[in-house]
């Protein structure tokens, strides 16, 4: 019986975990064109060290067919026992909602915040299709 309950337990969280994040999710690590439907919203996932300054900036500002969303990160910076920041790396999801069809391009430069001219910041270019 408590083995049935356990199951019944852990399909629930897996259901409810997976109900949570329905958003197509578009990687970094992926060179890939995002088709998405008008009314949708979807994520691109990244890679980021939040507690060095860095941060992925918006390179232009965004197009009228697409609607920032949110940030959200799978974990944040911890600090160690003096109290000090350690520079983990965390994966962060930028939130995007597709307003109207066309095409559109998200540009994101991994730079600090003061410096978002600086020529060595890693670029990543997302081509967005919405139908």
């Amino acid at each position: 019986m408590r083995l049935y309950l356990i199951g019944a337990l852990l399909m629930f969280n897996f259901t409810c975990k997976s109900l949570k994040n329905s958003n197509p999710v578009y990687s970094s690590s992926t060179n890939m064109d995002i088709k998405i439907k008008a009314g949708q919203t979807f994520e691109i996932e990244l890679e980021s060290t939040p507690s060095s300054g860095f941060q992925w900036l918006l390179v232009e500002p965004l197009d009228e067919k697409i609607e920032f969303v949110d940030t959200r990160y799978d974990d944040s910076p911890k600090d160690d026992s003096e109290g000090f920041m350690i520079n983990n790396a965390v994966r962060e999801w930028k939130v995007f909602k597709a307003l109207k069809s066309g095409e559109a391009n998200l540009q994101f430069k991994y730079a600090q915040p003061f410096n978002p001219d600086d020529p060595e910041a890693e670029v990543q270019t997302y081509p967005i299709i919405i139908e």
